[in-house]
């Protein structure tokens, strides 16, 4: 592999900045890290110091996402960018996200020490939002890069009440900025997109391969699911119920059933809530959450459909109101250009045999860029397929193939005879 002891070296160093940004968390028990928030803050300044060490012009962009750059010296060249997200889910791994911006770092860092010559740009990022943890919206930050800033995004609200207007003026921004055109601006002039991030699932695992190329990304719908029934003691006869709780029981056991007979479909529950909430009164409300995912659109279309007729026959059966609000929707995206390319040759230069192909049910900011800009994703391998916990883990070995991978993948794309002079 390319600079093999280099890139040990630099997965050694990344593996202890991961530990330095897991510490800059909302609570001590974990690691909780959302978008502008004082944390957001911090790791964006740790970022800025070691993009400066690696030699990198350094920036924070309108809506508080951290860049790095290395010119090349060729103006005629647009742009390749790499990096992915900072912010968290709540106690969450150390991993997640954080992983790929310090990778890009690195790749940085090592092109300038190799005395690689580029013929375009080379740019880090560092978004402070995909996850979506702090406001009810997700991928915002790679969202106003690329262009597709919303105006209704001020008026959304934490759990505290802080509309992200506020929470912007907070961090010294100014939430005018959403209603120009920066993301255009700034996209103009980039070429490509690169994303490392750990799997989120255990593939490469059951393969064998610490890295595999992202072929493109699951589209997802996710809602929120209330029914209303009528509250009433816990002695009451059970045929006289109209039992909200229970009825979210049934929807939920629909929505489960719903992804086990649809292949290469998932869908989760992962917020419910009963009202009143005492411990001897029937529900007579409760609430649910409904994620789904699927390769396909119109897989996922017809799943959703069906979900809905299954969901309304329930509640008319056990006389609860139903109603639904859909909170998100997002296509599935494909990977297949030069960067998806580049990023198979690049594994395949460092072992026997075909590169491992994933397809990724997670979303990731890689979804978003994939319209306006060349994009592909590196996976690394996460132990068990575990993320967005605790027991997140990646092995040092793992990231240096990845470091390696992202490496030769720039290298490919900006200047090939470099490749051939440091292979």
């Amino acid at each position: 592999m390319m600079h093999s002891a280099l890139a040990e070296r630099q997965a050694k160093n990344i593996m202890a900045r991961c530990d330095v940004i897991a510490a800059e968390s909302s609570r001590p028990d974990g690691i909780h890290r959302f978008f502008l928030s004082e944390e957001h803050a911090r790791v964006n300044a740790h970022l800025r110091r070691w993009m400066t060490k690696s030699r990198l012009k350094v920036w924070q962009d309108d809506f508080g996402s951290q860049w790095g750059r290395v010119d090349s010296g060729q103006t005629s060249g647009k742009a390749m960018v790499i990096g992915s997200h900072i912010d968290t889910v709540p106690d969450a791994g150390r991993y997640d996200g954080v992983l790929g911006v310090l990778i890009g770092i690195a790749v940085a860092e090592m092109v300038a020490d190799s005395g690689i010559r580029l013929d375009r740009p080379l740019e880090v990022v560092a978004f402070g939002d995909e996850e979506g943890s702090r406001f009810p919206a997700t991928l915002m930050s790679s969202r106003f890069v690329a262009g597709l800033g919303d105006l209704g995004w001020l008026d959304l609200e934490d759990k505290d009440g802080i509309s992200l207007a506020s929470a912007m003026e907070s961090f010294g921004l100014d939430p005018a900025v959403l209603e120009g055109s920066y993301g255009h601006r700034h996209l103009d002039g980039v070429g490509y997109f690169l994303e490392p991030h750990i799997e989120q699932a255990d593939e490469l695992e059951r393969r064998g391969h610490a890295v595999g190329a992202v072929s493109g990304v699951a589209g997802a719908v996710r809602a929120t699911v209330s029914v209303v029934g009528e509250a009433g003691h816990a002695g009451s006869l059970l045929e006289s119920r109209r039992d909200a709780g229970s009825g979210a029981a049934e929807i939920m056991m629909a929505i489960e059933s719903c992804a086990r007979v649809t292949p290469d479909m998932r869908a989760t529950v992962g917020r419910v809530s009963f009202g009143p909430g005492a411990v001897n009164v029937v529900p007579g409300r409760a609430e649910l959450s409904v994620d789904l995912r699927a390769a396909s659109d119109q897989r996922l279309h017809l799943v959703w459909d069906s979900l809905m007729t299954q969901i309304g026959k329930i509640c008319d059966r056990r006389g609860l109101e139903l109603s639904v609000r859909r909170d998100h929707a997002a296509g599935a995206v494909a990977f297949g250009g030069a960067v998806t390319t580049a990023v198979s040759e690049s594994i395949e230069s460092g072992m026997a045999g075909a590169a491992p192909t994933l397809w990724s049910m997670p979303g990731h900011d890689a979804m978003v860029m994939a319209p306006v800009v060349d994009t592909g994703m590196v996976f690394i391998r996460s132990r068990d397929g575990v993320s967005h916990s605790p027991n997140e883990s990646v092995s040092t070995h793992d990231v240096a193939q990845a470091l390696d991978v992202c490496l030769r993948t720039v290298v490919n794309l900006c200047c090939a005879r470099s490749l051939r002079q440091a292979s």
